[in-house]
């Protein structure tokens, strides 16, 4: 199974994604902040990064930044958001966030 990486400032979304990808066999880490998920990334790296649109410290875009042009890492990104902003959504999508 996969090796997953779950950044997210709510416990309770962070806690309810690594439960459901515990139960389908994958390996899971999790983050409070972009800034811990990035010190994650290096330490685990991860197949599969799931990862909050917006955090305190470095939200999800500056994490993807950072991930695709100074790491130089291909693994996947999903970006999560309860946002309904075309803009922002088609951002991501140009910084190469799966959603």
């Amino acid at each position: 199974m996969a090796k997953i990486l779950v950044i997210d400032d709510e416990s309770k979304f962070r806690n309810i994604i690594k439960e459901e990808l515990l139960k389908e066999g994958h390996e899971v880490e999790t983050a409070i902040d972009g800034e811990e998920g990035l010190g994650k990334v290096k330490e685990a790296a991860p197949d599969l990064i799931i990862c909050d649109m917006k955090m305190p410290k470095m939200d999800g875009f500056e994490v993807l930044e950072v991930l695709r042009k100074k790491e130089n890492l291909n693994s996947p990104f999903i970006m999560l958001t309860l946002i309904v902003d075309f803009d922002k959504i088609q951002s991501a999508y140009e910084h190469e966030a799966n959603f």
